[in-house]
């Protein structure tokens, strides 16, 4: 069982690949455990359908 489980948002994972609608698994120490389809069950899940989800190459830091 996954810890937290971010479930049907459209996934950018900074590869290059075109977007995906999927699922992003993390896991309780604040890793990232799986990127994919349908993941299973989780303690908590939030629902991302219409949203996009960035999973760890996002950098919100700026100078602007």
């Amino acid at each position: 069982m996954h810890d937290i489980v971010i479930r049907g948002g459209t996934i950018i994972d900074g590869t290059g690949k075109a977007a995906f609608s999927g699922d992003v698994c993390h896991r309780a120490e604040g890793r990232i455990a799986a990127v994919g389809e349908k993941q299973g069950p989780a303690r908590r899940e939030i629902d991302a359908r219409g949203l996009m989800v960035t999973p760890g190459w996002v950098d919100v830091h700026t100078h602007y």
